[in-house]
Formats: structure tokens, C-alpha cells, sequence
């Protein structure tokens, strides 16, 4: 993907965080007059990324990173979450009555490609 307009920025590893970047990616996605379809579907995958990275046992004085990256070529949006821990986040298939597990899965399904 061939990016013309990017921005990132760094929040604290906390809860109150995940609403700070949904806010900001709210603004800078309307400040590139993306499409409300668009940027209701980016908050929604930018929380379940921020919230899992949330979750990964590092340093607690480690930030969580966000980029973002929009193609107007070819109307891709590219959001990039990262923290301090290793590995790669696994799409989980809980069952029915569990209550968590469900946020990479719908990460997967509304995104064209993740990992």
C-alpha cells in the first residue's frame, strides 16, 4: 500500500487510553474526509487492538503506539498498533458463553488483511 497521509502517536497503558485513541483517530480520519462507514469500522478495530495490547505483560512505563496510514489511491486505511511485548496476537474462537475473547476475531473479520 502506498501511503500518502500518515500520522502516530503514543498513549499510556491504560484503560482510559483506549477512548483517548479512538478520539484522536476520529479526528484525523475526518480531517481526511474518510467516510463515516470507514471511520466507525477503524474505532471499532483501533479499540480491539488498543484494548489487546493492553493486556500484553510488559514494562509499565512502556507506551502503546498507534500509526496510521491512509492511501487515497486506493481508499485503504492502515491502523498499526504496537506495545513492548513479543509475539504475535492470535485470533481466539471462544464459545458461546464466554465473555471475552471475541475482539481479534472482529478485528479479522472487518479488516482486508491484519497480523
Amino acid at each position: 500500500m502506498t501511503t500518502c497521509i500518515k500520522t502516530a502517536f503514543r498513549l499510556t497503558r491504560r484503560p482510559r487510553s483506549v477512548p483517548r485513541a479512538r478520539s484522536a483517530l476520529h479526528a484525523v480520519l475526518v480531517g481526511w474526509s474518510a467516510g463515516d462507514e470507514l471511520l466507525h469500522t477503524a474505532e471499532l478495530v483501533l479499540s480491539e487492538l488498543f484494548t489487546n495490547a493492553l493486556g500484553v505483560p510488559v514494562p509499565s512505563d512502556r507506551q502503546v503506539g498507534v500509526r496510521i496510514g491512509y492511501s487515497e489511491a486506493d481508499g485503504l486505511l492502515r491502523v498499526e498498533v504496537s506495545n513492548a511485548g513479543t509475539g504475535q496476537p492470535k485470533v481466539r474462537h471462544p464459545a458461546w458463553d464466554e465473555t471475552e475473547g471475541r475482539g481479534l476475531w472482529l478485528v479479522e473479520a472487518l479488516s482486508y488483511r491484519w497480523a
